[in-house]
């Protein structure tokens, strides 16, 4: 198996191409936050390239996982991995391309939101590889976890 992991590309972000007409419909204080953030109201392309970073892993021509983080807030923003790919190391190493992106432009705080609930599998996946919760829970069961600065994934 001849797995592939690339840096999303300008031309392959089609699926955000609906964004900036989403955000010219959000209220004052979301769009102040917006521009607060440094996005263009509505965000380009370019302008999303520039700060939300996105991995995939290709298995041929066939997208088996992604990861994506924001330049901009620190936060792993998803990691998935299609479930006949799970356990080959692929969410691993996705989630180790974009937290050494988000490191390498000078993000000191690496966070994401996880599942609270210890029968969930990102549950240990996110412990085992040094992720630590910080007590800050979210709806939905899930907390924020921080990678320390000198953990390696």
């Amino acid at each position: 198996m001849n797995l592939e992991f690339r840096e999303k590309r300008l031309a392959d972000l089609n699926p955000f191409a609906d964004l900036g007409a989403a955000a010219e419909e959000q209220s004052s204080s979301s769009r102040a936050l917006l521009v607060k953030l440094g996005i263009q109201i509505p965000p380009t392309r370019s302008d999303l390239l520039r700060r939300i970073k996105i991995w995939e892993c290709a298995v041929e021509a066939s997208v088996v996982g992604h990861c994506s983080g924001d330049l901009a807030t620190g936060e792993v923003l998803s990691l998935s991995v299609v479930k006949d790919y799970e356990g080959r190391g692929i969410g691993r190493k996705l989630l180790s391309l974009v937290v050494g992106r988000l490191r390498a432009d000078g993000v000191q705080r690496i966070w994401l939101v996880a599942p609270a609930a210890p029968i969930v599998r990102a549950f240990g996946f996110y412990r085992a590889l040094g992720w630590r919760p910080t007590g800050e829970q979210r709806e939905g069961d899930s907390e924020v976890l921080e990678l320390p600065p000198e953990a390696e994934l």
